[in-house]
């Protein structure tokens, strides 16, 4: 197996908003050698480990829908002056 050297093995060209990075790894498209070790460890991955992520991507998508971002973009932009 591929030693990887960090969850994120590279920043995405779009910066994402999610803050809760474990769930996924982010992978700059342009950079096969590290397109093809995410897809060599996904590949790789334990049932169990995919079960738990599946399942902290659910939670996840169950708090942060639709309502959660207008509410937030509405908190911030309060803040802020134009």
């Amino acid at each position: 197996m591929t030693t990887y050297k960090s969850e994120k093995t590279s920043l995405n060209r779009v910066r994402s908003c999610n803050t809760e990075s474990s769930i996924h790894w982010q992978v700059n498209p342009y950079e096969t050698d590290n397109v093809a070790d995410v897809l060599d460890r996904a590949l790789e991955m334990s049932l169990d480990e995919r079960k738990l992520r599946m399942n902290q991507l659910k939670k996840r998508e169950r708090r942060m829908d639709v309502d959660a971002w207008v509410r937030g973009f509405l908190q911030v932009s309060y803040y802020v002056s134009f």
